[in-house]
């Protein structure tokens, strides 16, 4: 055998190695149905990044001095809106070489390492719904003035949340954490990193979980947990007024309060169970596989859709007090209609 030929034959050995250990994956949903997913991802991204415009506007234009509810809100909406704007972006950059390339697809491993940067730092928006909770319940339960929760509170929360969800967004970049996810349009932190992992050698799940799963785990049970104090408080107070007696204004606010809270919970609870659920059924029960997407479709279709829909749920939770007192007859006569 001459020198060229054991050459081309160590290349050969070479490539088909690599071919090995790297197998092409591809999904199991047609064109058809990807862009179904596509195309709910993008209108709800548009929807929400409407919604948060909208509510921001009104925070910023409202004749009233900015309280800490509105902060929170502010940054609540800033950060739904990364969540809508990465989802409108979505489709158009996963990478074209990934593990199971999709329909849309134009971009490279460097714009999906901005995807999964910009989905690390929209989990922020899971803090800012947290910090809301215990601001209802200082509210409610405790009492404390809106003044009081600002000089007290209000600073740590602007500043652990944008600093952690920064700081990790952006160590994600140098550390090469960020992939094309086997199921699902997204790019974050996938099972296989760092790449060419093997079982226990591939950490993650763990990055994953001190990345962002801890602080959806504390936001679904503080969510409930809050609520569930405030309605305990609402209902001893009510069990003072008298049966038949006409309900006391203070009885009223405190009730529409709680309604308030409560409503941003539904709409935490319903844009975020989908992420957590696919979460599951990829690490425990084998779905983390291209090849079987078309078995979770219907669920990949919610959660496509629902992912980037709580920022334009919010709008709607923030108007509503408004609303009642225009519907009530309440708001000062001159003030805008939109504006209010």
């Amino acid at each position: 055998m001459t020198e060229n030929n054991v050459l081309n034959h160590a290349q050969a050995t070479n490539i088909l190695s690599e071919m090995e250990e790297d197998p092409v994956i591809t999904s199991s949903l047609s064109q058809e149905k990807e862009k179904v997913l596509a195309l709910w991802m993008i209108v709800a991204g548009c929807l929400s990044t409407i919604g948060c415009f909208f509510t921001m506007y009104r925070i910023t234009k409202s004749p009233k001095k900015a309280s800490s509810y509105d902060r929170i809100m502010f940054a609540l909406s800033g950060f739904n809106m990364i969540t809508a704007i990465t989802s409108i972006m979505t489709p158009f950059l996963l990478p074209t070489d990934g593990p199971s390339p999709r329909i849309w697809s134009i971009g490279n491993q460097v714009s999906c390492s901005f995807l999964g940067w910009l989905t690390q730092l929209s989990f922020a928006s899971v803090s800012y719904t947290c910090a809301l909770s215990f601001y209802f319940l200082a509210a409610i339960k405790f009492r404390i003035s809106m003044d009081d929760f600002a000089i007290r509170f209000e600073a740590y929360i602007h500043g652990l949340t944008v600093f952690f969800f920064l700081f990790t967004a952006t160590a994600g970049f140098p550390l090469q954490m960020y992939d094309a996810m086997n199921v699902g349009m997204s790019c974050w932190i996938k099972e296989e990193f760092p790449k060419k992992c093997m079982g226990d050698d591939c950490i993650g799940n763990t990055v994953g979980w001190i990345f962002g799963g801890w602080i959806i785990f504390v936001a679904f049970v503080a969510l409930f947990v809050n609520h569930l104090l405030v309605w305990l408080v609402i209902r001893q107070k009510l069990n003072g007024v008298r049966k038949g007696a006409e309900t006391p204004s203070w009885a009223i606010r405190i009730r529409r309060s709680s309604n308030q809270a409560l409503l941003y919970v539904l709409a935490f609870y319903l844009t975020n169970s989908t992420p957590v659920v696919l979460r599951i059924l990829e690490q425990r029960f084998g779905f983390n596989d291209p090849s079987r997407e078309h078995e979770l479709y219907k669920f990949l279709v919610a959660h496509s859709f629902l992912v980037p829909l709580q920022g334009f749920l919010n709008t709607f939770i923030h108007a509503r007090p408004n609303y009642l007192k225009l519907r009530a007859n309440e708001y000062p006569i001159g003030v805008s209609f939109w504006l209010a």
